[in-house]
């Protein structure tokens, strides 16, 4: 017989049958690769948690006064309260950075209107003299319609002039 041996997932396997071996039907090996994987991790979680559970179990094994290890865990609470003081000044120090920068978002603002007040003025005033240039021009179509028209006096009283001389 032939020995067929396969590592999956870290673990070995031992297939000592032949007649398997040759078999399309292998939903045993499936299902049990999937297995190991979760049997796997599942080992890794509990390792994790026995680790945690032998710190807080070895903590002052050197007291033997029962009384002080228990002010020590209170000790450790009021700890714990220094860090949550420690997440509120966390919170603060954002709250005061989100502050600054609304001030400077406000300054900005205002700055921002100065400016566009200063722009508005200008196209005030550019308005002003666009009226200003559209009523010269009618100004100057105007005075340009009575100089064709004196023009033309003109070229009539030449022409009346070059008649009489031609008398």
């Amino acid at each position: 017989m032939m020995e067929v041996r396969t590592i999956v997932s870290g673990s070995y396997n031992h297939d000592n049958d032949d007649d398997d071996a040759n078999d399309d039907d292998d939903d045993d090996d499936v299902d049990d690769d999937d297995d190991d994987d979760d049997d796997h991790d599942d080992d890794h979680d509990d390792d994790d948690d026995d680790v945690v559970d032998d710190d807080d179990d070895d903590y002052d094994d050197d007291d033997d006064d029962d009384d002080d290890d228990d002010d020590d865990d209170d000790d450790d609470d009021d700890d714990d309260d220094d860090d949550d003081d420690d997440g509120d000044e966390g919170r603060v120090d954002r709250i005061d950075n989100k502050l600054t920068q609304l001030d400077g978002i406000q300054s900005s603002v205002k700055a921002n209107t100065v400016r566009l007040d200063q722009i508005d003025k200008r196209v005030n005033d550019i308005e002003v003299k666009l009226k200003d240039i559209g009523r010269s021009r009618e100004y100057d179509s105007k005075n340009i319609d009575e100089i064709k028209k004196k023009h033309s006096e003109f070229d009539a009283l030449k022409a009346n002039i070059k008649q009489m001389e031609e008398q």
